[in-house]
C-alpha cells in the first residue's frame, strides 16, 4: 500500500498527486500495473484510515 500525503493548499491538487505516483509507478521493475499497489491520498483535513499489518 501506498498513501501519498498531500500538504498544500495552494500548489497541489489530489487528482494530480495521485497522478504523479501512477506515473512514476509505471513501467517500474516490481509491477506493470499501478493498481497493484493500492494507492490513495491522504486527506490534508482529515486523519486516514486505520492500516494493520
Amino acid at each position: 500500500m501506498i498513501i501519498y500525503g498531500h500538504l498544500s493548499k495552494e500548489n497541489n491538487f489530489p487528482d494530480l498527486a495521485l497522478e504523479a505516483v501512477k506515473n512514476e509507478l509505471f513501467g517500474n521493475p516490481y509491477s506493470n500495473d499501478y493498481r497493484d499497489f493500492n494507492i490513495t491520498v491522504a486527506d490534508r483535513e482529515k486523519c486516514s484510515m486505520l492500516i494493520e499489518c
